[in-house]
């Protein structure tokens, strides 16, 4: 099997790829390109794998669609794999405006949120 998958590596796995933001890998499913990039790069199964599924928190995208059959997923020849770490931040309910200071009402509610904390 030719290293026809590529494998875009998000910047915390890096260390595993020695810097390398893309790598190639091999397979047909999501499993088989962990295998693939387990035997190049060892660390990568224990990073994304924990039991028989992805760790909590992981994504992978093949052709810029999520899968959300995790290591199920069918790999077509040629993909691109992206790996997405969970994004953290925000807060629900909560704007901010131009206007620094002014106080904004969230759609429904009876009270006003302050954008100056």
């Amino acid at each position: 099997m030719t290293a026809d998958i590529t494998v875009f590596v998000p910047i915390g796995m890096r260390p595993l790829t020695d810097g390398q933001r893309v790598v190639p890998a091999t397979g047909r499913t999501i499993a088989e390109v962990v295998d693939s990039l387990e035997a190049n790069y060892p660390g990568f199964h224990e990073s994304l794998v924990e039991g028989n599924r992805l760790k909590r928190g992981l994504t992978i995208a093949v052709n810029s669609v999520e899968q959300p059959l995790g290591l199920l997923a069918k790999v077509p020849p040629n993909a691109e794999v992206h790996i997405l770490p969970a994004m953290a931040g925000g807060r629900f309910g909560r704007r901010r405006s131009a206007n620094r200071g002014s106080s904004l009402r969230a759609p429904g509610s009876q009270g006003s949120v302050s954008s100056d904390d």
